[in-house]
């Protein structure tokens, strides 16, 4: 029994002249005769009673047709489900990810595209690589953002930006005030891995050895809260990004000059499966959002110094001491200080300082950002200087746009 066949069938049902319904459907008398007949040795009945030229539904044949009609209002309402689930604006995104992107990539991300795509819903889950690997390999997921994999021929995976690791040690630790490190001074610390289904034990085990040791780990837990959190009790160091999440009043992150500590995130997905509307757009949409993201980032923190060689271009600057700025009128340092309001941000250790005007002091930091917002063009105009203090030792930075 075949589609064909169920559709002779109604349309003769509703007919019941072979003449007419062979017209209507465009194809031979004989040819829709033989279907009919088809069809009825296989259901073991006959469907009509016929009487001359005429045809008369019985009522194994009413009872057939009920069914019928019942199975196509089914396939119809599968191609609308369908259709709903796949178009652009309409469908549903499956999507994977590591839960270290949960805290702020995630949300900012889906965020951005229902704003733009309102009616698109997320079904999200949070997994380690390996479990998020195997979903994809079950079609439970369309997408996953995972730390960059090429082991399997299965998966596509391509990559998405590249995020860098430091070293976490409680606030008191001795290297909690180096300005970097390098990761071989660690090879006698006790150290906080990951458990073997998170990919970070793998690329911290693999950078000690790279770095000429093997890490001697003390305990392994499942989530980069949990290894902070017991770095931060000077239990141990361990290698984490840095994320909201980490209880900066506990730990430092301090950067790693050698070997460069980075993991490489990507987006990937099952090789050679179909991949709807909604989630061919929802991946275009991922590449150009962390684009922009991060030339925002550049655009907004771009730092100049001539006196302090902490301060790079477009980098955070490591200041481990107390920040303050002052703005000044060009060519008049001592001259009060301007207004600065239009600083929108200064964010030390990824949270932004609670005070805003022309005198600012920071807490305790290790790394500080400065977002200019609406100051920027009076300082590219020369309206206004703006410097930088580090206590403790007194030091004074210019920074130049």
């Amino acid at each position: 029994m075949d589609w064909h066949q169920i559709n002779y069938f109604r349309t003769v049902a509703y007919t019941q002249h072979i003449t007419k319904a062979a017209k209507e459907l465009a194809i031979s008398q004989p040819a829709l005769s033989r279907s009919i007949a088809k069809l009825e040795d296989e259901l073991g009945v006959s469907l009509f009673d016929r009487k001359g030229r005429r045809i008369y539904l019985n009522r194994y044949g009413k009872m057939f047709l009920t069914r019928v009609e019942e199975s196509i209002m089914q396939i119809e309402e599968g191609k609308r489900e369908i259709w709903r689930e796949t178009h652009p604006e309409h469908g549903t995104i499956s999507l994977s990810f590591l839960p270290s992107l949960g805290a702020s990539m995630i949300p900012e991300m889906v965020s951005a595209y229902q704003k733009e795509h309102p009616h698109v819903k997320f079904q999200l889950a949070q997994s380690s690589n390996r479990q998020i690997i195997h979903q994809l390999k079950e079609r439970q997921a369309d997408l996953a953002l995972i730390s960059y994999y090429q082991e399997d021929e299965d998966i596509l995976c391509f990559p998405l930006l590249t995020e860098e690791l430091f070293l976490v040690v409680a606030n008191d630790h001795p290297l909690a005030s180096e300005e970097k490190v390098d990761l071989h001074m660690v090879k006698d610390e006790p150290f906080i891995s990951f458990k073997e289904a998170n990919e970070l034990g793998t690329i911290i085990h693999e950078l000690c050895v790279s770095a000429g040791f093997i890490p001697n780990v003390v305990f392994e837990g499942e989530d980069i809260g949990t290894v902070a959190g017991l770095a931060g009790a000077r239990l141990g160091v361990s290698l984490v990004p840095d994320l909201k999440l980490l209880d900066r009043e506990k730990v430092t992150l301090v950067p790693v000059t050698s070997p460069v500590c980075t993991r490489e995130l990507g987006l990937a997905s099952l090789k050679n499966t179909y991949q709807s509307p909604v989630v061919r757009e929802f991946v275009s949409f991922v590449q150009t959002f962390m684009t922009e993201k991060q030339n925002q980032r550049n655009d907004s923190h771009e730092l100049f110094t001539t006196e302090y060689p902490g301060f790079q271009e477009g980098q955070s600057c490591p200041l481990r001491r107390r920040l303050q700025y002052i703005c000044h009128p060009v060519g008049n340092p001592a001259a009060p200080a301007g207004d600065c309001g239009g600083v929108s941000r200064i964010t030390c250790d990824g949270e932004p300082d609670p005070i805003i005007g022309n005198h600012r002091i920071g807490g305790w930091a290790s790394r500080c950002r400065i977002a200019l917002g609406s100051l920027r063009p009076q300082i590219d105009h020369g309206l206004f200087s703006l410097h930088l203090i580090r206590h403790r030792p007194f030091h004074r930075a210019f920074i130049k746009l």
